[in-house]
């Protein structure tokens, strides 16, 4: 007696949430779960079942359950979701840092958080702990605030024909950031060179 033939049937999706069709072979089903494909050719949907029940495919679907599980409180590398929460982070840290919290208090300042906003995963995967605090404070914000007080600006403005420089200097006070202009000047000479050699010799005017 011959046996009938079966193909993927895409009804079974709906019984059975863990299996795709084979692109590359019809009479194959893929378990999403598993990662990897089994034949439906001579027993259709008792095959489908049939792999359900293995002890490979339960143990899969207990490793896939606990690690769906793990990442409501991890986030991937590399997502845009671990860019939010790092800035997340990184705004706990500067704003306690305004108000000269402890890092203790930064961390204990998170963990409420995690109960008031249970519907926002960028709120519940949001940690900051004592080391990690300091890392953040002393690697990136301490850095990026010398970078942004030690600044020398120039830039040219054009008055007619005459071309005119002011020189300005932003520096740190315990007052908070402060501009000014250190001085107004004109040159014809708009080249980098020029206005380079002309920044160095008013700094080393005014000591």
């Amino acid at each position: 007696k011959k046996k009938c033939q079966c193909v993927y049937n895409a009804e079974w999706e709906t019984q059975f949430k863990w299996i795709v069709p084979d692109r590359e072979n019809s009479t194959n089903a893929k378990c999403k779960q598993c990662i990897a494909a089994f034949t439906v050719k001579w027993d259709g949907a008792k095959a489908v079942k049939s792999h359900e029940k293995s002890t490979s495919h339960q143990q899969k679907t207990k490793i896939v359950t606990q690690n769906a599980v793990l990442d409501k409180f991890t986030v991937r590398s590399g997502s845009s979701e671990e860019d939010k929460v790092t800035l997340a982070e990184v705004v706990n840290v500067f704003h306690s840092i305004q108000h000269h919290h402890s890092y203790l208090s930064m961390d204990c300042g998170l963990k409420p958080a995690h109960k008031m906003f249970p519907d926002s995963n960028i709120a519940i995967k949001t940690s900051c702990g004592k080391a990690k605090c300091e890392a953040i404070c002393c690697n990136v914000i301490a850095p990026h605030s010398v970078e942004t007080v030690l600044k020398i600006l120039s830039d040219a403005s054009n008055k007619g024909n005459r071309k005119l420089f002011p020189l300005c200097v932003r520096y740190f006070t315990t007052s908070g950031i402060k501009d000014r202009v250190l001085d107004f000047y004109e040159d014809s000479d708009e080249t980098l060179e020029a206005i380079s050699a002309k920044i160095k010799l008013i700094l080393k005017n005014c000591n």
